[in-house]
């Protein structure tokens, strides 16, 4: 019995990313354009005492630190991919686009 062995070309990581960097194309958006991934709208952020969070009732308001006019961050995992306005959708909330983030190294 014959084994038929192909020779594999490897590309360096960093090649790959110099590329990226250089021309868009390089990357094939094709390969995961269907992927769904979940982003998560951040309106504000403050921090509270476990006896704090321990102790919230019914009714009580948590002030967060952002101001009303600040944008909306738009996150997808720990990167802020986008910045925006809280809007309403019909019966949901929606944020409209105001800027995009850029990818850096």
């Amino acid at each position: 019995m014959s084994k038929v062995v192909n020779e594999i070309e490897y590309t360096n990581a960093d090649e790959i990313t110099d590329q990226h960097k250089t021309n868009k194309s390089a990357f094939d958006i094709e390969l995961i354009k269907d992927i769904e991934a979940s982003l998560t709208a951040v309106i504000g952020e403050t921090k509270l005492s476990v006896s704090d969070l321990y102790n919230l009732k019914v009714g009580e308001v948590v002030e967060l630190e952002q101001l009303i006019e600040e944008p909306v961050k738009l996150v997808l995992g720990k990167n802020e991919l986008a910045q925006g306005r809280l809007i309403a959708v019909d019966d949901c909330y929606g944020v409209e686009i105001t800027s995009v983030s850029t990818i850096t190294d």
